[in-house]
């Protein structure tokens, strides 16, 4: 794609590019041990954003070192790596222990996070929108609720478990049609499966993505089009925006630091929710969550 052919299709290129470029800086900045400030952008000094890379977030850094490497032949790291992203808190996590197998330990990681429930913990993260009123029928605490969904899901082990033939787009299929599954959960544990066996060999490792609404208004803004209220969204079949995700790729990767020229599609999505985020702040639309430098293990 010319230079002038991606400009035409992405008009916010350059400022696409400039914003994934110094948020990287930021945390090679960081983990470099240098002190704070790691920037001098305003909106990236007093607002979080996640990471360019996905596995370089700190939650995503601790799961894959205590969980997913540890675990990696397990058939049903899929069902912990699910968990994990239900919590994706490491101080619940770190209480739960790692799940599997679920028919044996479910009864101790649950009774481990009621019990930092009632003693006032916080027991979910707040990255991902969890709740408990996808079904009909009476309010059940969120505890209660993915209790069931687990023990649901472990009895469909054998049709769910990762196969030697999958791509990252065919388990992602059968995943997401799972009960209580949403499209963003589901892409959420692609993206941790991907580094092990045997998603980690699937042919589509570096194009696979699955939009989420913030990707999909980032996309819109880098082709030129109008977001109101952070509600319009691009309007294209999910084959169109993951095509546009593909030219968005092949455009903005050798413009990007030495260390990003292969950045995966799924960290890209990622990268286009960040940027509308990013956007949205001199529209006065801050995002919710304040930036807290730190240089501990897993910041």
């Amino acid at each position: 794609m010319s230079a002038a052919s991606s400009n035409a299709q992405f008009p916010l290129l350059p400022e696409f590019v400039s914003f994934v470029t110094e948020r990287w800086s930021v945390h090679v900045r960081r983990s470099s041990g240098a002190p704070p400030p790691w920037t001098s952008d305003p909106v990236l000094l007093r607002y979080k954003f996640t990471n360019v890379r996905r596995e370089d977030d700190r939650v995503t850094r601790w799961v894959h070192e205590n969980w997913l490497r540890p675990h990696k032949d397990d058939p049903d790291l899929w069902l912990a790596m699910y968990v994990a992203r239900v919590f994706n808190r490491i101080t619940t996590l770190e209480a739960v222990g790692y799940p599997m197998p679920w028919g044996r330990r479910g009864g101790a990681v649950m009774k481990a996070a009621q019990e930092l429930k009632a003693g006032k913990e916080k027991v979910f993260g707040a990255a991902y929108m969890i709740h408990s009123r996808r079904t009909p029928g009476p309010y059940r605490p969120k505890i209660n609720y993915y209790d069931g969904i687990f023990t649901k899901l472990w009895t469909r082990r054998a049709l769910i478990r990762p196969r030697t033939s999958d791509t990252l787009q065919s388990f992602y299929d059968r995943f997401v049609q799972e009960y209580s599954l949403g499209s963003f959960m589901a892409a959420q544990v692609v993206a941790d499966l991907k580094w092990a066996p045997p998603l980690r060999d699937a042919s589509d490792w570096y194009t696979f993505a699955s939009s989420g609404s913030g990707s999909r208004r980032g996309l819109l803004r880098l082709q030129g089009g109008t977001v109101r209220q952070g509600n319009s969204v691009y309007g294209g079949t999910e084959e169109e925006w993951h095509a546009a995700l593909l030219d968005l790729r092949k455009a903005a990767l050798p413009l990007l630091p030495k260390a990003l020229r292969k950045l995966a599609a799924q960290n890209l999505q990622n990268c286009c929710c960040e940027f509308d985020k990013y956007c949205r702040v001199p529209e006065g639309r801050r995002p919710k969550q304040l930036f807290k430098a730190s240089v501990d293990a897993y910041a």
